[in-house]
């Protein structure tokens, strides 16, 4: 008998094992060369995936910052106090305001709070009006501010009959207006520091504050005794 690759063989038996054994080593060969291509493309999808993981972890990351800043987030509220500037340039306060149960203490102050609303309360102060409470509405992200505005008590002095209506007024330094109106119909004439001399028309009137602590005296230099002390303090 002669075999694919040309050599004879008398024995037919003895051909069929060589036979058989090139034919199983031939499938077992194909097997093997199918699990390592198979092991490789496990292994690519296994690199793929921890290639991925990490950007993926970084979007979700950046998703949530964004969603919880947006709909979530904090913000800053600012509050702050003044003096109107009415009688004289405004100025800054610091006084005790309260937000809620959430923060408490000197203006100016600055709480970062979670987005809601928000009342703010001022304290009183002596020689002012207190501001009303303030609600506020606070986004996420963002920066709220709110301004406690001060009014100063203005001191009336009426001037009728060639004399003042009180004999003694009390004044903050530097913060009470004191405020002379002439009921007259003639013009008036007082004198006071650190004023010096002012005319009031008939229906007019001037206000004097007072820059320093002490007693001054408020008179009118053409009328005998027709004077009003002013006790600042």
């Amino acid at each position: 008998m002669v075999l694919a690759n040309g050599r004879k063989c008398d024995h037919i038996g003895a051909s069929l094992p060589k036979r058989k054994g090139m034919r199983v080593e031939f499938l077992t060969g194909t097997r093997g060369e199918a699990g390592a291509l198979q092991a490789r493309r496990k292994k690519r999808r296994f690199e793929n995936l921890v290639f991925f993981i990490p950007i993926i972890v970084i979007v979700i990351a950046v998703t949530y910052q964004v969603l919880t800043s947006t709909y979530f987030g904090s913000g800053t509220l600012i509050v702050s106090a003044q003096t109107s500037g009415e009688y004289y340039t405004a100025k800054w306060l610091n006084v005790t305001a309260e937000v809620g149960v959430y923060a408490k203490g000197t203006t100016p102050i600055h709480a970062s709070l979670p987005q809601g609303t928000y009342t703010v309360q001022f304290s009183p102060q002596a020689w002012f009006y207190t501001p009303p409470e303030r609600t506020v509405s606070l986004p996420p992200g963002k920066t709220a501010y709110v301004v406690g505005v001060y009014d100063p008590i203005v001191r009336t002095v009426l001037i009728a009959s060639n004399k003042f209506n009180s004999s003694l007024v009390s004044a903050g330094r530097d913060v009470t207006p004191v405020m002379f109106i002439n009921m007259m119909s003639d013009n008036v004439l007082i004198q006071s520091l650190p004023s010096g001399r002012v005319s009031i028309p008939p229906a007019g009137n001037t206000t004097i504050v007072f820059p320093q602590t002490g007693r001054y005296l408020v008179y009118m230099p053409l009328v005998t005794d027709a004077n009003v002390t002013i006790s600042v303090t």
